[in-house]
């Protein structure tokens, strides 16, 4: 078993589409629209990883508690995802190189598993991990 997707509520869909593609290289598969035009989804996808980016007319942004790694851990829910990659280091200048949003700098949890934080525009938790755990 594996997860299937992430769905992300957005506020302004063509933009976290620019976001996930320029800061990760993800890309648009398809999209949805609902019947009775409620919602439109886009299906983005960088390798086995696949997100649903949800786009609402009336999508609100995150309730002001949720808006900090340390005030949202003590929320009942889903805290981020999390994208693993072999060299954090190189994700990390690259990222910065692109102007992306640092809520932490590189740490380190235990010997083996390094990870830094971002947010996406709607400000969305994403963790950068690079797991050395065999």
């Amino acid at each position: 078993m594996r997860i299937g997707h992430v769905a992300i509520t957005v506020c302004d869909l063509e933009r976290s589409e620019k976001f996930y593609k320029d800061a990760f290289g993800f890309v648009c598969v398809e999209r949805i629209e609902d019947k009775e035009g409620r919602f439109v989804i886009s299906i983005i996808k960088k390798g086995k990883i696949t997100l649903e980016l949800f786009s609402h007319p009336q999508s609100k942004p995150l309730p002001h508690y949720r808006r900090k790694l340390d005030s949202d851990l003590k929320v009942c829910g889903v805290k981020h995802f999390a994208l693993e990659v072999k060299d954090i280091e190189k994700e990390y200048h690259e990222l910065r190189r692109k102007k992306i949003r640092f809520l932490t700098g590189i740490e380190n949890l235990g010997k083996k598993l390094r990870y830094f934080f971002i947010k996406d525009p709607d400000g969305i938790f994403i963790e950068v991990v690079e797991n050395k755990i065999a």
